[in-house]
């Protein structure tokens, strides 16, 4: 398997900081990839995910912003954008809840 695939490649995750997000995130940055995710509730899950990330020599951010929040993502995104030129990859993991009829 060729673990640098995505050399080059800049990835965003939403609700990158557990459970399939945090496998996801941890993976592309794995394989290669430059990695940012955003988290909403827990900075400490987000900072595991960051730590383990960096012990393995990779790039990763680690943005805090509700996905729920237009406005909150247009920023992690600019802040990405800004810091490493592009996204080549977008993973929308983050689950929202919108309560009512349907």
């Amino acid at each position: 398997m060729n673990f640098m695939r995505l050399k080059n490649k800049v990835a965003f995750i939403t609700g990158g900081s557990r459970g399939i997000g945090a496998a996801v995130t941890t993976q592309l940055a794995l394989e290669g990839a430059r990695v940012a995710f955003t988290y909403n509730n827990s900075d400490e899950k987000a900072q595991a995910v960051k730590k383990e990330i960096e012990s393995k020599g990779k790039e990763v951010i680690a943005i805090k912003a509700d996905s729920a929040d237009p406005v909150a993502l247009r920023s992690a995104i600019a802040a990405v954008v800004s810091h490493w030129g592009n996204i080549d990859i977008l993973v929308n993991n983050a689950g929202i809840f919108i309560g009512g009829t349907v």
